[in-house]
């Protein structure tokens, strides 16, 4: 059996934690496109009041718009797609309404940032999804 590093027996206590500080909070069966307004708030809200250190940031989708402005007739730049709050626990992101994107994405997904950025990008068609604005999360 492989021995955890010390940042992944942290990060392991700390998705322990979450769970249980969330385990019976409510989500939204069908999120559509405005719910993470309401609901990374209510999960940032719940684990704060369990003690556990959780700020709403938000994650844009970036995307690749075409134009007729380059002389051999398309240029690429990129746009953003879509703005969305989710909550922040150190390296870890909870998503209660990622479904809006797709019915395939977890009903309440738990997961290291640099996962949840690859896998929220495959998900909505994304070039790159990261924190906005600034800093990667």
């Amino acid at each position: 059996m492989t021995e955890l590093s010390e940042a992944e027996k942290v990060r392991a206590a700390s998705a322990v934690e979450i769970y249980r500080a969330l385990d019976g909070l409510e989500y939204p069966v069908r999120p559509v496109a405005g719910d993470c307004l309401v609901w990374a708030p209510r999960v940032t809200a719940t684990l704060v009041e369990a003690g556990i250190l959780a700020e709403t940031v938000n994650v844009a989708g970036v995307g690749l718009a075409s134009t007729l402005a380059s002389p051999s007739g398309v240029a690429e730049d990129e746009v953003i797609q879509f703005i969305h709050s989710v909550t922040l626990v150190g390296d870890l992101i909870i998503d209660y309404t990622a479904r809006q994107f797709s019915p395939t994405l977890p009903d309440r997904w738990i997961s290291h940032k640099d996962s949840y950025f690859r896998q929220l990008a495959k998900a909505t068609g994304a070039f790159s999804v990261t924190r906005w604005p600034g800093e990667a999360a």
